[in-house]
């Protein structure tokens, strides 16, 4: 999941704008592959999509960072539920606004506080309590719908697109995706995106997946293009199993959240290729 608020001054937080669009992009084989080629025992592009959690994976941890988003958050697809924590920097209003959105089956609360000051503003300490079927009619699905949401780091896109897929040490695979081929949002700021034109067609990952076969961490060494110096996407899911699921606020600590909440969510959609 990708959320997108930006800045609008009339209201009392935020209007989306720039949200990530959901991806037309081809469906990922299910999660049922080999951990490596039967022939050749090389590791496969199929044991790398194979290795991404599904909505029946247990709970998991998740972290996301050096891209369009960052991101951290638990992950229980099997009862629809999950928690996402992100930070959203307004540089020209000179704020930064940390957005914890829950939610749990048919029930959805979020929270909002500023980690930078913003000045004459103040917000609720407390969760705000969403009314689920309204966000749900906003959103148009997103992170309200889990039909896609085992996968907020978007490591789908990689995999679907990954080429010369090689093993790179114990438990280690590496490859180029190829971005150019990634249709709807990427994973990548617009602007960095097309400023590396051909860059963009073999961008190098590297992989690694536990004893069980399944996806720990994931890191794409995006290069320099144009104004924008080389970075590396992370993305991090871990503590399968053993991660708690989200509970619900304390009934004390929670309120109705006013109307202009809800724009936080408006068109805010998942932006990859569905993997089961």
């Amino acid at each position: 999941m990708n959320i997108r608020p930006s800045l609008a001054a009339a209201a009392l937080l935020l209007t989306p704008a720039g949200c990530h669009a959901a991806s037309s992009g081809p469906a990922a084989a299910p999660n049922t592959a080999p951990a490596t080629a039967p022939a050749t025992g090389k590791p496969s592009q199929a044991a790398l999509i194979a290795s991404i959690p599904q909505r029946s994976s247990v709970p998991f941890h998740f972290a996301v960072s050096g891209g369009d988003d960052e991101m951290t958050g638990v992950i229980d697809g099997r009862h629809n539920a999950g928690e996402f924590d992100m930070v959203n920097d307004y540089p020209a209003a000179g704020y930064s606004l940390d957005i914890d959105l829950l939610v749990l089956d048919r029930k959805a609360w979020v929270k909002l506080a500023y980690k930078k000051p913003r000045k004459g503003h103040t917000l609720p300490k407390q969760w705000l309590t969403l009314n689920y079927d309204k966000a749900l009619r906003l959103n148009g699905g997103g992170p309200f719908d889990f039909g896609q949401e085992n996968d907020p780091g978007l490591v789908t896109q990689v995999f679907v697109y990954a080429q010369n897929v090689r093993a790179a040490g114990p438990g280690q695979i590496s490859g180029t995706t190829d971005m150019t081929s990634m249709t709807g949002a990427t994973f990548l700021g617009r602007d960095h995106f097309a400023a590396l034109g051909s860059g963009a067609r073999a961008v190098p990952f590297t992989a690694v997946l536990d004893g069980a076969g399944r996806l720990s961490s994931l890191s794409v060494q995006v290069p320099a293009g144009g104004k924008f110096a080389a970075t590396t996407y992370h993305v991090a899911y871990t503590g399968y199993g053993s991660t708690a699921r989200p509970e619900p606020p304390a009934a004390g600590d929670q309120i109705p959240a006013p109307d202009s909440t809800y724009e936080l969510f408006r068109d805010a959609q998942y932006a990859g290729p569905d993997v089961g």
